[in-house]
């Protein structure tokens, strides 16, 4: 079963992705227990989503930001890309 309010859902999803698994399962994580509030008038997730699907030259842009910036330890704001559009 998937636990799609776990913190860690999004790299759980990432990773099986790239591996190309057919599914994600929590049943034998640590964290298949663990859920966190979802703000539902935060879009940010709705628009990456979006321009993974529509655009994804701009969120592979988006998402390089975002490693470069955790990688200088850094907190990244989702208030605007490195393309300085808003999010």
């Amino acid at each position: 079963m998937r636990n799609v309010f776990c913190a860690h859902y999004r790299v759980c999803l990432d990773q099986a992705a790239r591996k190309n698994l057919p599914d994600v399962v929590c049943d034998a994580c640590s964290h298949r227990n663990e859920s966190i509030g979802i703000d539902e008038t935060d879009f940010t997730e709705y628009r990456l989503l979006l321009w993974a699907i529509f655009k994804p030259e701009l969120y592979r842009s988006y998402r390089a930001m975002e490693i470069r910036e955790a990688l200088q330890g850094k907190k990244c704001s989702r208030q605007t890309s490195s393309t300085g559009l808003a999010l």
